[in-house]
């Protein structure tokens, strides 16, 4: 069983009601700050879109908001 497969159920019937945090890390590409499990679970529940908000961040900010999550 996948972390994320215990949120599978409430997302299809709830959808994912906090966004995910993403930062840059390339071109087109970005890093999941936190909400890694939501993320999965809202793939696994066929979401094709999900709210995100991206905000450009140090490593130290990033990790800071990992922990706190």
């Amino acid at each position: 069983m996948h972390a994320a497969d215990d949120l599978v159920p409430s997302i299809k019937a709830c959808g994912v009601r906090q966004p995910i945090r993403v930062r840059p890390a390339g071109r087109h590409r970005y890093e999941i700050v936190y909400g890694k499990r939501r993320y999965q679970a809202a793939k696994k529940a066929g979401l094709a879109e999900i709210t995100v908000t991206i905000e450009e961040l140090t490593d130290e900010e990033a990790h800071e908001l990992r922990v706190l999550e």
